[in-house]
């Protein structure tokens, strides 16, 4: 316990400076309220933690909660974040007692407060996201027969909420699953199981609709290499997107390991649509690469950084990609290997 503590306080300042850079939430909002949906077992507890940054001028108090399936507190504690300070704590250390499943809620007084969490075994693999944020329709893009589904019902009612499984090519490969969660409850599954029947390898996301905001993540494992993790939150469904930047993407050989990038868009409009794509080689004599992709309605794509741009074999590259679309409605993911 210890050791991981001082692991996970050891990562702390870096992922919180990636924090900064990559989300802010709305500074005009009087109170904070994060949400971290996956559901937690009491061995997730040990080796899971939360990291919170106060960027006002202000102690922010935080109040953690610790809610089962159903809804109902199984633990709860307080924490004060310095002015312009952060915390780290284990999901251990701010429940050290309650032994049931459950996720974890965060509320301040204060504006502004942001937060990630980060699991794994702090060794051999490791991952986490920011808090989630709660809305109507979202969608997982990455769905493989090692996903784990945790969808959190963030509000003070209970919420339906209906899960479609969509094929690259934007058809249903399954039929759709409605699930009922009560107010505060988490409902945690896994994509193998809740379409049983269902080829999971063809699927290229999930699609979530709810009566009620949710918040949403999943959990990824082996999916590159053996062990692995990834963790990738809910996006909302109906946000507007027309580019997408991906700063740092690697293919080959680079400082004495071997790396494979795989990007993953998806096409949420009724009608095929072309992606535009362009890679900047790290190396300034190396001109601009581009490429264009072609994604069925509804459909998804799912390829390496070496199929997409025609790297050849062997060849060892490092910096950003960029994708563009002359409509507002796809998203995209990248996971480097």
């Amino acid at each position: 316990m210890q050791k991981l503590s001082r692991s996970f306080r050891g990562l702390r300042r870096g992922l919180v400076s990636m924090l900064f850079a990559a989300s802010f939430t709305e500074m005009a909002m009087s109170q904070s309220t994060l949400n971290f949906p996956r559901a937690l077992t009491l061995n997730d507890r040990q080796t899971t933690g939360f990291a919170l940054v106060n960027p006002g001028a202000e102690p922010a108090p935080v109040s953690f909660k610790l809610l089962s399936s159903t809804g109902t507190q199984i633990a709860a504690s307080e924490e004060t974040i310095p002015a312009r300070g952060q915390l780290a704590r284990l999901c251990s250390e701010l429940f050290p007692t309650g032994s049931d499943t459950g996720w974890v809620q965060a509320t301040s007084s204060a504006s502004g407060v942001q937060g990630f969490w980060l699991g794994g075994d702090f060794s051999s693999f490791t991952d986490g996201a920011r808090a989630a944020d709660s809305n109507y329709g979202q969608i997982l893009p990455l769905i493989t027969d090692h996903t784990e589904i945790n969808i959190a019902n963030t509000g003070a009612d209970s919420t339906i909420v209906t899960i479609r499984l969509v094929g690259r090519n934007g058809v249903d490969i399954a039929p759709a699953v409605q699930q009922t969660i009560p107010a505060r409850g988490v409902f945690q599954t896994t994509a193998t199981s809740l379409f049983p029947s269902a080829n999971v390898q063809q699927a290229g996301y999930v699609l979530l609709n709810s009566t009620l905001p949710v918040a949403a993540v999943s959990v990824i494992s082996e999916l590159l290499n053996k062990p692995s993790w990834g963790v990738i939150n809910g996006m909302d469904s109906a946000a507007q997107t027309t580019d997408l930047y991906f700063p740092h993407v690697i293919s080959g050989d680079q400082d004495g390991g071997s790396y494979t990038t795989t990007i993953g868009i998806v096409n949420l409009r009724p009608e095929a649509h072309t992606v535009y794509m362009s890679f900047t080689p790290q190396t300034e004599d190396k001109p601009t690469m581009t490429a264009e992709v072609r994604i069925p309605a509804r459909g998804s794509i799912r390829e390496t950084l070496q199929s997409i741009f025609n790297l050849a074999s062997g060849s060892s590259e490092r910096m950003g990609n960029r994708a563009l679309g002359a409509d507002r409605r796809f998203r995209g993911l990248c996971r480097i290997r």
